[in-house]
């Protein structure tokens, strides 16, 4: 493990939630099962994975398990938004599950597997990038081709139901990256994706009225939307405050897991005549400021940051031919990490995504294309000198 990408700042990231964990104010207990699921957990399986990854075939067939995952998520969404019926919450017997009657209300949200509709929108978004990599695989195979349209469609269609800004958001940020990196393999069919969204507005005004209300009432504090804008940015404000009390808090906070157990009495900025409970921490970044305080919010972001600018230097130090993919990696990645801002991730699932991509994407730097093979191409594959993603290169990860 010690030779793993990214080691030392797992490191300094497991340490000083450890060191958190010990300061904690609340069940330790809890807080060490939070730790544990994770901090443990995610370190250990990045690790795994990246032991595993050993060509860059295995990177590929692990990428299209991936792909295929999330289609069948995305198809779920689909059957649920239409139908009214989550199969996995009548498989699951899930007491919370909406009914058709709420759904027909306007109350009902469309979660598929997830466990809420942002999770769901950020699993689609961290997905559609993830496609376009599959189809530099596919090369001119037509029906394999057809297949991931239709993939891409299901996903981006699953974003839009989950009726978020965040995810939204993400998808534009996502697809600015494959438009700015990508090279013109990606952006020609990024175009399409464009001609294709603007028949889909021009066809159903709704999607579109739906887009403009919600950016509407971002901007009014008293809707609900626009609460939840500024909610999410008052929470930076609740958690200085909670661990700006005592020099101890301030360097390691209240322990992981806290603030599912306890809860804060807050006085709105945006809404000076209301007082808040704070309970739900949408706003993963503050939320790991709350729990772990400055060290630990240190390392998330040395840990997340690392990792972004280490996949960045391989994408800008690998050949031409591997450029597009290592972009299409990039911005999935990006999309996460965009997101940790806008919800928490209370669900390793896509904690479990987000690593397995990171882990492809090192797969992919360790072994770089030769420039005789075709993008992707799938017959046989040479393995090069360390590329920039080689812990001992001089832009490892290790070191990031």
């Amino acid at each position: 493990f010690s030779k793993a990408p990214l080691f030392g700042v797992f490191c300094f990231w497991a340490i000083a939630n450890l060191l958190s964990l010990f300061f904690t104010t609340g069940d330790f207990v809890v807080g060490l099962k939070r730790y544990l699921d994770f901090v443990v957990e995610a370190a250990v399986f990045f690790f795994l994975v990246v032991a595993s990854l050993r060509t860059r075939d295995d990177a590929m067939r692990v990428l299209r398990a991936a792909c295929l995952g999330l289609a069948l998520v995305a198809a779920l969404a689909f059957i649920e938004k239409y139908t009214h019926f989550n199969p996995c919450n009548y498989l699951l017997s899930n007491a919370g599950a909406a009914s058709g009657e709420e759904y027909h209300a306007g109350f009902g949200d469309v979660s598929a597997t997830y466990q809420h509709r942002i999770l769901l929108g950020t699993g689609m978004v961290m997905g559609f990038p993830l496609v376009f990599a599959l189809m530099l695989a596919a090369q001119r195979r037509l029906a394999r081709i057809r297949l991931l349209w239709f993939f891409l469609a299901l996903m981006l269609a699953g974003c839009y139901f989950a009726n978020s800004r965040g995810p939204w958001i993400a998808a534009v940020l996502a697809g600015s990256v494959l438009m700015l990196l990508g090279r013109v393999v990606i952006r020609r069919k990024l175009t399409v994706i464009l001609a294709l969204a603007g028949l889909v507005l021009a066809s159903k005004p709704g999607v579109l009225e739906t887009l403009i209300n919600s950016a509407k009432a971002t901007g009014d504090a008293q809707s609900l939307k626009g609460g939840n804008f500024r909610y999410r940015l008052e929470l930076w404000k609740v958690a200085w405050t909670q661990i700006s009390g005592s020099p101890s808090r301030l360097l390691f906070g209240c322990g992981p897991g806290c603030g599912l157990e306890t809860s804060v009495d807050w006085k709105l900025s945006y809404r000076s005549d209301q007082q808040e409970e704070i309970w739900s921490w949408d706003n993963q970044l503050a939320y790991d400021l709350f729990q772990s305080g400055l060290v630990g919010f240190a390392a998330s972001l040395a840990l997340y940051g690392g990792l972004l600018l280490a996949v960045y230097r391989s994408w800008r130090d690998s050949d031409p031919g591997d450029q597009p993919l290592m972009a299409c990696l990039l911005a999935s990645l990006l999309a996460y990490a965009f997101m940790l801002t806008n919800v928490l991730m209370f669900t390793k699932p896509l904690n479990f995504l987000f690593w397995t991509i990171a882990a492809i994407a090192y797969a992919i730097g360790r072994n770089p294309q030769s420039q005789e093979v075709q993008i992707l191409e799938e017959p046989h594959f040479v393995e090069t000198e360390p590329s920039s993603f080689e812990p001992h290169g001089s832009h490892s990860l290790s070191r990031s």
